[in-house]
């Protein structure tokens, strides 16, 4: 290939030249880019370059992504893995992934945190007293929680009954008290930069020493958001960046599911991103002494947690020895089963939507099904819209 510049015609080779960029000072570095960057590119038959492949090989002199490492061949990529899946907590939290946990109102959210951190600092200690106990792989725990929305003191008094003690490797930073849940609101560049040097700690702070925490977690997305559920996938998305860009490899964030507890909120896009979906809900969030079920969706590679019924015991967070399903009682297998009736109805009406009548027609049923309306309506699951004297129900992608 030929460049023409002030300086004439010059022959070279593009991994050549890149190579001698690399290896080149400041000023002759400087040069070679204005070079790159204005000279005329040509074949090695002195034809001109089509457009696509000009650009293309300028960038590729400018070095501009030198910094990326190459995609390994399948050979490297089977040798750099790993004989066995490395945990964090056995069967449950793989080793450097961001899961999130979701829950619905009132489900107990916060106190499930409480027992995970303990988890992770309290040598032994098994989440739920089911799960781990949590390997650090020979290194101390260390952990930083970031706590949205709960009073401090309500916060303290969750830890210590979860079994924290206070010699535990656990930083605590209540955002109401740093001005307030929105300062974490990473999709914000100011924000973004500002965690980006307070969770890691350093000495000489030239690089050479940054300790970042082991595992941050974010209790009180939706609190952040300034209660925008319709924001999480583009939240987690900033945290997940955050998180890689300062070296934590272990994260967690929680956010609410639907009021029947079944998916998260934030629709499809934040279903997608997290590396696993933890669920911990209550069967009637109307109901404080519901039964609450704790479950895992898994990414690739992740360990299934069928639904499982969570206990307080003995002041402790128990989950059951076995996965199971127990029976629910008729009102919540009734509520659950209208809302589905419900989008069914209106999955199959399509884009036209159905009236008020048609949707939820008479009787008990129509009254239990206007319920599940209702509910759903709340949620941002299904919209209305008027047409004349008529309201039309249909779903928001319809």
């Amino acid at each position: 290939m030929k460049i023409v510049t002030d300086n004439g015609v010059q022959d070279f080779e593009v991994l050549d030249r890149i190579e001698e960029r690399r290896l080149a000072s400041p000023e002759v570095r400087e040069q070679m880019d204005r070079d790159a960057g204005e000279g005329q590119l040509l074949t090695d038959q002195g034809e001109p370059l089509d457009p696509a492949t000009e650009k293309r090989v300028r960038t590729r002199l400018l070095d501009r992504y030198g910094h990326i490492p190459p995609a390994p061949t399948f050979a490297e990529y089977g040798r750099a893995a790993r004989d066995t899946p490395r945990w964090l907590i056995p069967d449950l939290w793989p080793w450097d992934t961001i899961p999130m946990l979701s829950g619905n109102h009132k489900a107990g959210k916060t106190t499930v945190v409480a027992d995970l951190v303990a988890s992770l600092v309290v040598p032994g200690r098994k989440f739920l007293d089911r799960f781990g106990p949590a390997d650090w792989g020979g290194e101390e725990p260390d952990v930083f929680l970031i706590n949205a929305e709960t009073p401090e003191q309500a916060m303290l008094d969750a830890l210590y009954t979860a079994g924290v003690e206070d010699d535990s490797h656990l930083v605590v930073n209540d955002l109401e008290v740093s001005g307030g849940a929105h300062r974490f609101d990473v999709t914000v560049p100011e924000n973004y930069d500002f965690w980006g040097e307070r969770l890691v700690y350093c000495v000489s702070c030239d690089g050479s020493d940054d300790s970042p925490p082991g595992v941050v977690i974010v209790d009180g997305m939706t609190a952040i958001l300034g209660g925008s559920t319709d924001r999480y996938a583009e939240w987690y998305a900033a945290f997940r960046r955050l998180m890689r860009e300062v070296g934590v490899p272990h994260a967690l964030c929680t956010g609410h599911t639907t009021m029947s507890g079944t998916h998260s909120m934030g629709g499809v896009e934040a279903l997608g991103g997290p590396d696993g979906l933890w669920t911990y809900a209550s069967m009637d969030p109307d109901n404080p002494t519901s039964r609450r079920y704790f479950q895992v969706q898994p990414r690739l590679g992740g360990a299934v947690v069928p639904r499982t019924e969570v206990q307080m015991v003995e002041g402790r967070l128990t989950a059951a020895a076995e996965s199971s399903s127990p029976e629910s009682t008729p009102h919540e297998v009734e509520t659950i089963d209208r809302c589905a009736e419900v989008l069914q109805r209106l999955t199959d009406a399509g884009p036209e939507g159905l009236t008020s009548s048609e949707l939820t027609g008479g009787g008990e049923e129509g009254q239990s099904r206007r319920k599940a309306r209702d509910e759903l309506a709340h949620e941002g699951l299904i919209v209305s819209r008027r047409e004349g004297r008529r309201t039309l129900w249909s779903l928001p992608e319809q």
